[in-house]
């Protein structure tokens, strides 16, 4: 373990979910004591069973039978509020993140960002794999840090905000910033704390480190960063050293291939591009691995997945969407569509996604915010024609309807808001979306109808 300030010898580990459970066996290693606080109640059942010499107490449990005041460290897991009170009124607290990155000697590259980091993690990794480097994904991506072998040469590390709030030591060699715009506003409160996370990023950097920042983003230019650490800028508007020149994908300074040449030219998708070869040249990969990667490029599952075609229209998945932003990104790359959007609002301003009013033919409202957001179009787009579902099944399928009945290309479900009034997650929201679009294809198919 590196050296830190901390004093582990009575560790509070808060939420047993998979990051949690990584955090303990990583804690089981070191010798100390460990009390797990779960208040899921069918998680907290099932490690019980499973943790014979570990305490698996509900906070309540944990308050009167050992107190606030018991534990040296509090580990939390990402989405455990501010509010919980061993966060609250714990006197030191980190995440599984910044143990994970105590316990690691790898080299790191951290990607944060409101939206496409996941993305970006996933580019990065591939990029210094295809170059030979011992490279792994991990972090917020689904693999926790504290679970990455010590072996592992370069950890490329998604960090969300939740993350990023309880980081102390951690040490980026490169942090990378996709994009900033409102997000888990329920969690942080205000823009300007969810801001202030994110910027934790930079936090102990020096001379030898690198910085790539998002040039078209104003709260990225804008952001609060220690001097000293070298910057890298990538851009879509200029020619900067990681931008476009026309048809031009520029690369270090030079032309490393033509969109013409390329899979996938979403705007979005070359902002990420060329901010993951940002990182990957300064890695030692060579370039014309970088431009091998970008010309194979097809995208990744949930974010604007094509799914088929039905009836001579096409469906794309971008169950990832679950900001305004993210879907008005959709909504910009694939013009003439119906979009699908609703779940449950996370605390945002949802008032931004009135710009479909001139970027959709016409939308497909569910979930738990659709109410909300019949009354934002009712107000501010009376004409955009629109239709209500109660199911993933009628999100298609009346996404389908309304598609022939304007005369839209596509179908998009890119939500805006999260999937956690229907779904666990995302992924399993986009797998019913896709199992939908299957079932539509197959009764067109075998004259069950269209």
């Amino acid at each position: 373990m590196k050296d830190h300030p901390f004093d582990f010898s009575r560790v509070a580990l808060v939420g047993g979910g998979k990051s949690g459970t990584a955090a303990l066996e990583r804690l089981q290693e070191l010798d100390v004591e460990i009390v797990v606080v779960e208040d899921d109640e069918v998680r907290r059942e099932a490690l019980r069973r499973d943790l014979k010499d570990v305490p698996v107490p509900s906070t309540e449990e944990f308050l009167v039978r050992y107190g606030l005041d018991w534990s040296t460290v509090a580990v939390v897991s990402p989405g455990v509020r501010p509010s919980h009170p061993l966060v609250a009124g714990a006197g030191c607290v980190i995440s599984e993140a910044e143990l994970g990155y105590l316990c690691t000697n790898a080299e790191i590259a951290a990607i944060t960002g409101t939206n496409g980091k996941t993305t970006v993690t996933r580019m990065i990794t591939a990029m210094l794999r295809q170059g030979g480097l011992d490279a792994v994904g991990c972090g917020n991506l689904g693999l926790p840090l504290t679970s990455l072998s010590p072996s592992v040469a370069i950890a490329v590390v998604e960090l969300s905000s939740f993350q990023l709030l309880h980081c102390e030591t951690f040490h980026a060699q490169v942090a990378l910033w996709t994009n900033f715009s409102p997000d888990h506003l329920d969690y942080h409160g205000d823009i300007a704390h969810y801001k202030a996370a994110k910027e934790r990023i930079f936090r102990h950097q020096s001379p030898e480190d690198l910085r790539v920042l998002n040039a078209d983003d104003p709260e990225v230019v804008s952001s609060q960063r220690s001097p000293g650490a070298r910057e890298l800028w990538f851009s879509l508007n200029d020619t900067t050293s990681y931008g476009l020149r026309g048809e031009e994908v520029i690369v270090a300074g030079e032309v490393l291939v033509k969109t013409s040449e390329m899979k996938r030219t979403l705007p979005h998708e070359l902002a990420n591009l060329l901010g993951a070869s940002a990182v990957a040249r300064d890695f030692g990969v060579n370039r014309s691995v970088v431009a091998e990667y970008f010309l194979q490029y097809q995208g990744f599952e949930h974010r604007i997945e094509p799914v088929g075609m039905v009836g001579g229209i096409g469906f794309f998945n971008d169950s990832k969407a679950t900001t305004p932003a993210s879907t008005l990104a959709a909504a910009n790359a694939l013009p003439s569509s119906i979009i699908a959007i609703g779940g449950r609002n996370k605390g945002l301003d949802l008032t931004p996604l009135g710009a479909l009013c001139e970027r959709a033919e016409g939308l497909v409202l569910f979930g738990e915010s659709a109410a909300a957001l019949e009354e934002l179009f009712s107000s501010c787009a009376p004409s955009l024609p629109r239709v209500h579902a109660a199911t993933m099944s009628e999100v298609v399928q009346h996404g389908f309807e309304l598609a022939q009945r304007v005369g839209a290309r596509s179908v998009v479900l890119s939500p805006g808001g999260t999937s956690f009034d229907w779904y666990e997650n995302y992924q399993m929201r986009g797998e019913a979306f896709k199992g939908e679009v299957l079932r539509l294809a197959q009764r067109a198919r075998t004259g069950g109808g269209e």
